[in-house]
């Protein structure tokens, strides 16, 4: 009875042996490199999630024209998240058992809050494209970055702090009227950045006190030369007719949290005079990385790269690099790789990752120009 059931165990054993062996063989031996994309229709408006993974399909297509990586063709494996908490893990789930060398998305914070606990416990690299809410890529016991969990875009007070490197430098504005939504976390760290770039006195307007209809009173009512509204565009708008209304031609200044073309269908065109805003991404055709980017992207889709593209396509690109430098296509040597990421030249900017592992890039400052966004020029913060 001891021997068969000693014999049973030993049988187990090798079983399991033989498993764990298989699964690591399997793992080192696939003849492609795997990219695993989580996204669905409803991630921030269905053509940002479309254009998200056309960014992903677009570095797939240029590094396999050039071998690859680490001499394996890319192999993109889309997981649809369903739009829900549970959704979102489980693609995590699915992308690890399919050995993915790091995961690009989500776009929506709530559903990357449910991939970041997957993405550490199973050591993968999770890059999300546009989410800035520091909330979810560090800790809230450590306040430190997770090891496997990085951003794209840049985080909200690198955008005020360049608006306001801006206004200054530039405009050569020194007394802005401040307005923000503070239960908007992206619209009260933009403003509290600004403020304190241009080492201002006056507090932070909210817009419960400030509304489109006292705004030009309290701008009489002080010396101010600006208005900084890091806002929501249909609120921003309020605010700028109520400016212009008044016969004001001050400039306001916005955020990423603009949408240019809605700006431009809910202002008059006059209007649009004197404002500029920071945004993640539009094309520079000065420089030639992007350039490039933005032609091929539009020689594939028929349109021109929105920042959903551009900021997944570097995302991609990225991941490629990191393995490239780890020699390696394990999801936790590429983690650790892409912290050591500096100066690569992607579509929106010449990137490097810092220690909280958000890019570190020049800020891409718009205007509008006849009725349409226009690059004025890129700034450090």
């Amino acid at each position: 009875m001891q021997k068969n059931k000693k014999t049973v165990f030993l049988s187990l054993l090798f079983m399991v042996i033989a498993a764990i062996g298989g699964g690591l063989h399997y793992r080192h031996t696939h003849s492609s490199a795997r990219l695993g994309i989580s996204l669905n229709g409803t991630d921030d408006g269905t053509m940002a999630a479309l254009h998200a993974e056309q960014g992903v399909e677009m570095a797939a297509d240029m590094l396999n024209e050039k071998g690859g990586v680490l001499g394996k063709p890319v192999q993109l494996i889309s997981m649809n998240n369903k739009g829900t908490a549970t959704g979102a893990a489980t693609a995590m789930e699915d992308l690890h058992l399919r050995h993915v060398a790091a995961v690009i998305g989500p776009l929506r914070e709530d559903l990357i809050d449910a991939s970041v606990p997957v993405a550490e416990s199973q050591n993968i690299a999770l890059i999300s494209p546009i989410a800035t809410n520091r909330a979810w890529s560090c800790s809230a016991e450590t306040g430190k970055p997770y090891n496997h969990v990085f951003q794209m875009a840049l985080p909200p007070e690198r955008e005020g702090a360049a608006m306001a490197n801006f206004a200054a430098t530039v405009l050569h504005k020194s007394k802005s009227l401040i307005i923000c939504d503070n239960k908007n976390a992206a619209s009260a760290e933009a403003a509290e950045a600004y403020a304190a770039f241009m080492n201002q006195d006056a507090p932070i307007a909210d817009t419960a006190t400030v509304t489109p209809e006292n705004i030009v009173f309290h701008l009489q009512s002080a010396p101010y030369d600006s208005v900084y509204l890091p806002l929501p565009t249909d609120t921003a708008a309020a605010y700028v007719s109520a400016v212009r209304n008044g016969t004001l031609s001050v400039p306001v200044l916005g955020s990423s949290l603009w949408s240019e073309d809605d700006m431009a269908d809910l202002l008059p065109l006059p209007y649009l005079n004197n404002l500029f805003f920071t945004d993640q991404y539009i094309n520079d055709a000065t420089y030639a990385p992007g350039e490039t980017f933005a032609e091929r992207y539009y020689e594939k889709y028929g349109t021109i790269p929105d920042k959903y593209a551009a900021l997944s396509f570097d995302a991609a690109m990225l991941v490629a690099a990191a393995a490239e430098e780890s020699a390696s296509l394990n999801s936790a040597d590429i983690a650790a790789a892409l912290t050591k990421i500096s100066n690569y030249n992607g579509a929106t900017g010449t990137i490097s990752v810092r220690a909280d592992h958000s890019p570190d890039r020049k800020v891409h400052i718009l205007t509008f120009w006849q009725g349409s966004a226009a690059l004025l020029c890129r700034l450090a913060p």
